[in-house]
């Protein structure tokens, strides 16, 4: 995934990052907009604009980019 330079210019550079260390934990959005200092729905919008993805859809796709690794 090109997901880290999709953020690199946005203010969710540390997302993937902090998303990644954590794909075995339940998250919710709530838990990601507080870790990335936002209210829910300001993350919502900064991340369909930095990724093209919903803050879930983020989240599924890291976790099936890392089962693929794991096969």
């Amino acid at each position: 995934l090109n997901l880290q330079q999709k953020a690199a210019t946005s203010d969710l550079s540390d997302l993937p990052y902090w998303l990644d260390s954590r794909l075995e934990q339940t998250l919710s959005v709530t838990d990601m907009a507080e870790a990335m200092s936002m209210s829910e729905r300001n993350f919502h919008r900064r991340c369909q604009t930095a990724f093209g993805l919903t803050p879930n859809a983020l989240l599924g796709r890291l976790r099936l980019e890392r089962a693929r690794l794991l096969l």
